[in-house]
This record gives C-alpha cells, structure tokens and sequence, in this order.
C-alpha cells in the first residue's frame, strides 16, 4: 500500500511539473497579476521618426496619461506613466489607465522640432493602440513682442499661438484649409482623436520684463491664431501671424488693450486694508456666461475688469469674506470708476474644545465646517471644510465666524466618532466652547442579492433620517459631512436633511461592519450594487446585544 501511495505521489508530482513548464512555454498562458493589469489598462506603441528622412529618431520624450473626474481606486502609475525617450530604433511603448471615464493624451516632444499630439475619448482594456510612425519635423520658434496701444512693453503676459497642426495625421490633410473642427471631426472615424474632442493644438510663451516673448517650443510653419490669457487685457491686432517654413522668423509686434475696470480698495472698520476677498460684479448679463470677479491684494486694492455682455454698470457683491464678515453689495457703479471703497467688518474667533462624550478624552484628529444660521446670509462656500489636522489637546481656534448665530459640525478623522453639530452665539471674548462627540457602536450587515445569494462588494450606508420632506420623483439622497462638497444645506436653524453617518463594502460573503448611534432606532440602512439605485430599509435600531441585519435587494 505505501509503495502504491508513493508511485501515486511521483505521478502526480510529474503531472503537476508538466503543466507548469507547458504553462510557463504558453504564450497566452499570463500570470493572474499580468492578467489584473491588463484589465484596467491599454498599450500604445509606435515610432518617432525624422520628418525629413524617415530614419528612426532618438530623444524623443514621449507622455501619454489619462485623465477623468473619477476618483479613488485609481493606480497613479497609469493614469500618469512616467515619459519615455526613445532610444536609436525611435520606438516607445507606454502603458496607460483603460477606462471609459478617462480620456487619454498623447505628446511627443524633441527640441527644435515641432510636438506631435494625439487623444482618445478612452481606450479599451487590454488592447494595444498603434499610433505607427509619429513624424518629427524641424519647426521655428515664435518671436514677437506685445506692447499697449501707447506702444509701452506688457510683461507678465502669457500669450497661446493656436490652431496649429500638431496632431497626428496632420500630413495627409496638410493642404486641407477648411477650419481645424471640420478636419479633426473626420480624424474620428478613424478612432484616433475623439468626436467633437481634439488634441492639443496651442502652445504658449511668456513675454519678459521689455515685453518680449519666444515660443516655448518650435511650431509648424502656417498661419496661427493668437489668444491671450492675461487679465483685463483684450487683443487689437494682430488676430493671427504666420510661422515661416524656415527660422529664424521676424518678430512680430501684438496691440493689446487694458478692458474698463471697476476699482478701489477694501478696508476693516479700523480703515486698515484687507486681503482675500473675493468680489464679483453684479450685473445683468446680455448673452454671456462670463463672471466678471477679482481678489483683493496685500494692501487691499482691487481691479474688476468688465467682460463680455456687461452692461454699462455694476454692482460689487462681497462673493468670498476672508477674514471678514459678509455685507451687502455695494453700487451700482459705471465701468471705469476707480476710487471705490468698500469697508468691512472683521470676523470673530471662537475657541472649541472636541472631546469624546463619556470618557472626556481629548480628540485631536477632526475637520472643521462652520457657518452662519438664521436669516442671515449664508452662502456655499461657508459649507467647505477646513482646520482639517492635528489639533493638541483637541483644541482648536474657528475663525472668520461673523457675530451671532453659527453652527459648528466637527468632522472626526476616525469614522467610528459621530460628526457632531453644535450652535454657538460668536461674540468678542467669548469663553471657550466644549464640543462632545459620540462613539458610534458596531453591527454587522449581511446583503443577498435578489436570487438570495451574498452581493460581494456591495455599499452599505447608515444615515440619519432628517426633517425635510421627500420631492415627489426625486430619488432620496443623504448628505456626506466628511465630503468637501457637503450637498443640501440651508442657513435654517430648524431645517435637518438626511445625513450619513457610515459607510462600507461587503466582502466577498456579502458581509460587512457598520457603525451606528447607540440608542437610536430610527436610522435608516441602504445598500447598493455599482451605481444602481440605492435600497433604503428604515427603523433600524442599533446597540441590542448581538444585533444584526439582512438586506435582500429588489430585483431591478
């Protein structure tokens, strides 16, 4: 019998052997790693070569990333790969996020010679796009100078040459003139660039201290289009120039005008200028979108210069207080008019103190959102978080809090503490604040899905219910305190919106922790798969002994 055990042993040792060496000599056969990779990613290949010659090109810097609003789980590695630099055969080969939520770009660079550009809308999960030859020709920089119509030197300006024909596949339309829109929207038939998408055709330089100014890189000869992004300033002429097949080019000289502007200085009530406000003309709009805005500086002047579809006056609302406390907009005011004083009055500091309730121990970890409550202005920028850190002995200083009614939410860095809300009265000297926050209690959560089996990585939320009726149609939503951009809010002290307190995944046996506040059983679960709706189930009771809970998921 051991002898048989032994030879059965051998055996499958062999076969065991066999299949690794057949597996390892596979070329299909990848690691699971290997494979996990490719998921979540595509190749793009090619060549750079001599536009003159066709030879191979070395030193080129090639970049290709993705880039999206989604974020989290997202590998910095591919959205952003590091460049590549060709070596004697020319050739690149670049591994890059896949995903549909991510665009992808593409650049090829080599001093003198004019950048190549390519985009996709996303590429698709473990193929290779092949860009073929990416032709490298030798270009001329822009030189110019750009000065008032005084003929005095601007310096500061940055100045974009656009519509130039750096995208691959350029060649084949190179006596092509209709506008680069047209051009590019048949480029997408062939998958290269995205529809109504296009890849980068401007490229930028700077002007000096005499007003002078070179193209960062060289550029394709031909006419270009010329934008300027320095504010307040509007082009005269020229509205395009024209790169020479050879260098080096004559400068050209560019007219620029200073727009009408709204100007002043603003001051605290001690007649001391203040800096960071932000203030913005209010103005009915003749067509434009455009914003017409501006910062205070270090000695509290401002300059709001008048846009596009402005009517002949304005008035300045106060859109961000700093260190100060919002007031009224002040005018209407005509366009040009430069002595405006605006004063205001500085904002208060309240001290607080975050302790955990029951045990008294100081925490130090949390954020911060603060804000005025009642009838006076509120706005959404008074919801961002802020003072997030380190705070010694759970100490922590709240300032820009406007005299009266306010409401401090301490957001906790450990999520297993409740963020707490707290309305203080702001006044001047005013003796510190004690904030206790609550230790949320554990319960675990099973999810089956509409067949009854475990849902694996399904979302579970624990949310406290609020006060504000359901809009019929609407779907319920829920306030994330921990998120910069908090959600519903309102200045109304008596007004509470649903509010989440905890959120988790389930594993792969569909289970999962959440925490709750101890007591109370009114609190709602929710749970979702991927983006489908989420499934509320109400009068959930936390801090039993041994209590738990199943949520089985409708069927879609």
């Amino acid at each position: 019998m051991r002898v048989l055990i032994a030879a059965m042993l051998l055996c499958v040792t062999g076969l065991l052997a066999q299949e690794r060496v057949r597996r390892e000599n596979d070329p299909h056969h990848k690691p699971a790693s290997q494979r996990k990779l490719e998921d979540i990613s595509a190749i793009v290949k090619g060549r750079c070569v001599d536009g003159a010659t066709g030879q191979p090109l070395a030193g080129c810097m090639v970049d290709v990333h993705a880039w999206g609003r989604v974020a989290g789980g997202v590998p910095e590695d591919l959205k952003r790969p590091e460049k590549v630099v060709t070596g004697a055969d020319g050739t690149f080969e670049v591994r890059v996020l896949a995903k549909e939520q991510f665009q992808v770009s593409f650049e090829a660079t080599l001093d003198g010679r004019w950048p190549r550009t390519g985009r996709w809308r996303y590429l698709m999960p473990g193929t290779v796009e092949d860009v073929g030859d990416v032709t490298m020709h030798m270009g001329v920089r822009a030189v110019g100078k750009i000065v008032d119509q005084d003929g005095k030197p601007v310096s500061g300006i940055m100045i974009g040459l656009d519509e130039l024909r750096l995208y691959l596949g350029s060649e084949r339309d190179k006596d092509d003139h209709r506008p680069l829109r047209e051009r590019l929207d048949e480029n997408t038939k062939s998958g290269l660039l995205a529809f109504h998408l296009h890849a980068n055709k401007v490229r930028y330089g700077r002007t000096g201290d005499d007003g002078s100014f070179t193209s960062k890189d060289a550029l394709p000869p031909g006419r270009c289009e010329v934008r300027l992004s320095g504010r307040g300033l509007s082009l005269v002429k020229p509205k395009h120039i024209t790169i020479p097949k050879t260098g080096p080019m004559q400068p050209v000289t560019i007219v620029v005008r200073e727009e009408p502007f709204l100007g002043g200085i603003v001051v605290d009530e001690n007649g001391q200028p203040v800096q960071g406000v932000m203030l913005q003309a209010e103005f009915r709009r003749n067509g434009s979108g455009r914003i017409a805005s501006a910062w205070s500086a270090k000695d509290g002047t401002f300059k709001i210069y008048r846009v596009e579809g402005a009517t002949d006056k304005a008035s300045i609302a106060i859109d961000n207080p700093g260190p100060c406390e919002r007031a009224a907009p002040t005018g209407p005011f005509a366009w040009g008019k430069k002595d405006i004083r605006i004063e205001l009055r500085r904002a208060l500091m309240v001290p607080v103190r975050v302790v955990e309730s029951g045990t008294k121990k100081a925490i130090e970890e949390f954020a911060v959102r603060a804000h005025p409550i009642g009838r006076r202005s509120s706005h959404s920028m008074d919801q961002r978080l802020r003072l997030s850190g380190h705070h010694e002995r759970g100490k922590v200083d709240v300032t820009r809090m406007p005299r009266g009614e306010n409401r401090i939410t301490i957001i906790p860095k450990d999520p297993t503490l409740l963020c707490t809300t707290t309305d203080v009265t702001a006044a001047v000297d005013m003796q510190p604040v004690t904030i206790e926050v609550q230790r949320l209690v554990p319960m675990m959560v099973q999810v089956l899905d509409h067949d009854g089996q475990p849902a694996a990585k399904a979302q579970v939320l624990v949310i406290e219910p609020g006060n504000r009726p359901q809009r019929p149609g609407m779907k319920p939503r829920a306030n994330n305190p921990r998120s910069d951009s908090l959600g519903s809010f309102s200045s109304d002290p008596s007004v509470k919106f649903d509010t989440e307190i905890y959120r988790a995944t389930t594993d792969a046996g569909g289970q999962c922790i959440v925490y709750g506040i101890s007591g109370r059983d009114d609190l709602i679960l929710g749970a979702r798969i991927g983006r489908g709706d989420t499934q509320r189930e109400t009068g959930i009771a936390f801090g039993a002994k041994g209590n738990g809970y199943t949520i089985t998921l409708k069927k879609p």
